[in-house]
């Protein structure tokens, strides 16, 4: 395919119109663009390098904003460790806290009902014993019936006491102690997001507080033993 000759320039005859003037909008030579034109090239190349200068100052300006921004985040997140961290560990103090308070609580209530059904029993022992001495003296006793059916009827009714006679209400793992534990399980496994803040503050309320707020709170910190 033969290629099309481009037109001469008709200031320098020889020269093809091969270049495009950007100032005057159409073609030149390329002794043009280091006489008549120079001066236009000169513009053109001042103008693109501001263009880019601009935009070089773009990027900069763009790129040092980000860099503030992702310093501040990395900062923010140093802080949001410590205070989670400072805040799971008093949490942890609080709930150790509470967890010995429940148990000397029961462990004293134990300690109270050990001791008044020991004594019971013991007096209960020694009542039966005496029972089954008197009834071994009324077996080998064959005088005066009337006085023996009055023993009689005395020692059956201490044996009925003795069997209906009931214990003391006895101390179980407490309601609030299962609470707490069911809590942190549910922590450790992710199942709930709560506000550490929210929940330290119920850790530490009183035991006045805690006991009339008992119904309003889905963990209870106060004190409760099931009857066996």
């Amino acid at each position: 395919m033969e290629q099309i000759k481009k037109p001469d320039c008709k200031h320098h005859p020889y020269n093809e119109l091969s270049i495009h003037c950007p100032t005057h909008n159409y073609m030149v030579c390329s002794i043009c663009t280091r006489e008549g034109h120079k001066i236009c090239f000169e513009n053109e190349t001042l103008r693109r390098s501001q263009n880019r200068n601009s935009t070089v100052q773009n990027i900069l300006t763009k790129a040092k904003d980000l860099l503030e921004h992702k310093i501040d985040s990395l900062l923010t997140l140093e802080e949001w460790k410590i205070t989670t961290k400072q805040e799971i560990e008093c949490l942890r103090k609080s709930i150790n806290a509470h967890l010995d308070q429940i148990q000397s609580r029961t462990e004293e209530t134990m300690e109270n009902v050990y001791k008044q059904e020991k004594q019971m029993n013991r007096k209960s022992l020694r009542d039966i014993e005496e029972i089954k001495t008197r009834g071994s003296l009324l077996e080998a006793k064959t005088s005066d019936l009337n006085e023996d059916d009055e023993c009689l009827d005395e020692m059956k009714e201490c044996l009925d006491r003795l069997g209906l006679e009931g214990y003391k209400q006895r101390p179980t793992v407490s309601k609030d102690m299962k609470a707490i534990l069911q809590f942190v399980e549910n922590m450790s496994s992710g199942t709930i997001n709560l506000n550490l803040d929210m929940i330290i503050g119920s850790l530490t309320k009183s035991e006045d507080l805690v006991e009339e707020n008992e119904h309003r709170h889905s963990i209870d910190f106060g004190c409760d033993f099931a009857e066996n």
